[in-house]
């Protein structure tokens, strides 16, 4: 979907995302935004964000807040530094998200959890 008719310009994308084309929806313009998964070394569990980013750049924190999912093989353990690896992309993956929500704003309720 192209910008609408108020605005020429699309916002950018978050630092680190990729982005679905635009949608309408309702009357509402909005995106998907998302990193692909990431993986420690050698390891079946991995984590990826994503959101909902709004025609004018804000983070859609009510309608469907944002999320962190982490992929994994539920027949398949992690060593210890694999745990210790993904437990740090767990954590920069919070940070991450927070960041797009600190940088671009958010829509809605904000809850302490995001």
């Amino acid at each position: 979907m192209a910008p609408t008719e108020q605005s020429c310009e699309t916002p950018p994308t978050p630092t680190g995302a990729e982005g679905s084309e635009w949608d309408e929806d309702q009357g509402s313009v909005s995106r998907v935004v998302y990193t692909h998964d990431r993986y420690p070394d050698g390891c079946t569990a991995g984590v990826h964000i994503s959101a909902i980013q709004l025609i004018d750049g804000r983070i859609d924190t009510a309608s469907e807040a944002p999320g962190i999912y982490i992929e994994c093989n539920p027949y398949s353990g992690l060593t210890i530094s694999q745990a210790r690896s993904l437990a740090v992309m767990l954590v920069e993956s919070a940070s991450q998200l927070e960041s797009w929500i600190e940088t671009f704003g958010s829509a809605g309720e904000q809850s302490e959890d995001r």
